[in-house]
């Protein structure tokens, strides 16, 4: 689970897509964490797919990431 916290941060910044797969674990932590990353990464200026319980983030071109806030849904 930490190396996955890593990636996700990391994938928009990739030369190519990156599917995150079987997420269905993390809709039934604190909260619904598969739509908590869609949401941050896309306020961040990511693009960033929910194909079911996979995420899938396409490569961010140079300038298209920003700096936004976050919601944490009291999740640690």
């Amino acid at each position: 689970m930490k190396l996955f916290r890593c990636h996700r941060v990391v994938a928009p910044l990739l030369a190519r897509p990156v599917r995150f797969v079987g997420l269905d674990r993390l809709r039934v932590q604190e909260c619904d964490r598969v739509a908590a990353l869609h949401e941050g990464l896309s306020r961040l200026g990511a693009r960033v797919e929910l194909l079911g319980d996979d995420l899938l983030v396409h490569p961010s071109p140079p300038g298209t990431l920003h700096g936004a806030e976050i919601e944490t849904y009291e999740d640690h």
